[in-house]
């Protein structure tokens, strides 16, 4: 793991321990940190429905009685622990803080040097308050200052780059296709980055590449202010593929998806409350295309130009691609309303997407592997992979609407969201979904469930 640079940083450290009760561990379940998920609907038999964006959820890491909070605070760096349990109670706490004084080989100290025996004892797990990461925002602070990782880690990779990973490598899924506004059978297809908004390179409407604040501390990995937090979602961006949206192994030969912590938008911390738990929380904003599959269309399908065929194909995630036939087959190379009411009227009003989330001793994995080949991803797959578990596994299924709002593209084209609708060439003619102007349709519309 990168250390931060220097033999020595001059600091002003202060560590603040506050007591808040003994360091007996709560009882009910085995993981000595409790965690638990809420959304703002609640979910049952009857429904409760979510839009794709624009709602929160809460991570709630709690401790029953721990030894109590610990900060590193220096002109650069900030570094909080929550000591769930100490041999001790406190007295010498000899864990390795990654502290920001380092010796000469960059090796860590002990967070009280000069007490005990050398060993470690603690039962802790490390995070930093802070109010809140956004995509497409630089971070108040550098984020590679406070936690030793990558400076780069959570932005997007630049396909434009000699050195850009294969697919099973990528922190961002990617799609190969054409400029879905004004595509060409001749035009050379560009890969764009596909799903939720992150930091560093982004896709402009036009397939060129921009640099938004690439160390914004946002995106698809763990994240920097609770490097301990896993969020597993098998959806969407979520999953791992090729640019062709076929799913693709890692390096060890199991299939994989990333760790969504990366998205976490606030981290809080609460001292104690009447019943002597103290909490950790997590709080992510979600944006369109987190937990939500993604779609390619191929509305073109006809052999010769201008293509125009009886039926459309769709494809969502790496499942199969769908045949589906016009209503009224189009006369027009450009997008009518008509067309897009009925290829997006092909997706269901709503889909269900099971998330788990688990705390992890030190940094949480990129990418988390389905090491017992279950088909799901789970707590016990990051066992297989080594990871030692501090909380229970808690998981939610969210019934997420599909909303289909159309956006505006250089304040002239509305067409379908492209974060999560896409146009590809499906059937091997050259050509795929292309969107003129939407001029809005019914499904952008949703009535509140009743």
């Amino acid at each position: 793991m990168k250390k931060v640079s220097g033999i020595f940083l001059a600091l002003a450290c202060a560590m603040a321990m506050t007591l808040v009760g003994s360091a007996a561990l709560a009882t009910g379940f085995s993981a000595p940190v409790r965690l638990s998920i809420k959304e703002p609907i609640r979910h049952n038999v009857r429904g409760g429905a979510l839009e794709g964006r624009d709602f929160t959820l809460e991570f709630r890491l709690t401790v029953k009685n721990p030894v109590g909070f610990v900060e590193l605070i220096g002109n650069t760096v900030r570094k909080e622990f929550l000591v769930v349990s100490d041999a001790e109670n406190g007295e010498c706490l000899e864990f390795d803080a990654r502290h920001p004084t380092y010796n000469g080989d960059g090796a860590g100290l002990p967070l009280d040097q000069g007490c005990g025996d050398g060993v470690s004892e603690e039962v802790y797990f490390n995070f930093r308050t802070d109010p809140g990461d956004r995509s497409r925002r630089r971070d108040t602070e550098d984020c590679g200052t406070f936690v030793d990782f990558d400076d780069d880690r959570m932005t997007d990779d630049d396909p434009n780059d000699a050195s850009f990973p294969p697919a099973n490598e990528r922190n961002k899924a990617y799609l190969l296709a054409r400029n879905q506004l004004d595509p060409s059978p001749t035009e050379t297809p560009v890969l764009r980055p596909v799903g939720a908004a992150t930091g560093g390179v982004l896709a402009s409407e036009f397939d060129n590449f921009v640099a938004f604040s690439p160390k914004d501390c946002y995106g698809y990995d763990y994240d920097e202010d609770l490097e301990g937090l896993v969020i597993m979602a098998d959806v969407g961006a979520a999953r791992v593929f090729d640019e062709n949206f076929d799913l693709v192994q890692g390096p060890n030969g199991y299939d994989r998806i990333r760790n969504m912590a990366g998205m976490i938008s606030m981290v809080s911390r609460q001292l104690g409350d009447r019943f002597g738990r103290s909490h950790v929380v997590a709080h992510m904003h979600v944006q369109r295309g987190m937990f939500e599959p993604l779609v390619v269309f191929d509305s073109r399908t006809g052999a010769t130009d201008p293509f125009i065929g009886p039926t459309f194909l769709r494809r969502v995630d790496s499942g199969p691609v769908e045949t589906f036939t016009w209503t009224t087959t189009p006369t027009s190379p450009a997008m009518t309303k008509t067309e897009l009411d009925q290829l997006l009227g092909t997706l269901p009003d709503m889909t269900s997407t099971k998330i788990r989330a688990v705390l992890v001793a030190g940094p949480a994995p990129s990418f988390i592997e389905d090491r017992n080949l279950d088909g799901r991803y789970t707590a016990k797959d990051l066992e297989m992979m080594g990871y030692t578990l501090l909380s229970n596994q808690a998981a939610k299924t969210l019934n997420i609407i599909q909303q289909d709002k159309l956006e505006d593209f250089d304040n002239q084209l509305e067409c379908p969201s492209q974060n999560v609708i896409f146009g590809k060439d499906l059937d091997g003619n050259g050509i795929g979904f292309s969107c003129d102007d939407g001029d809005g349709n019914s499904r952008s519309f949703k009535r509140i469930p009743q």
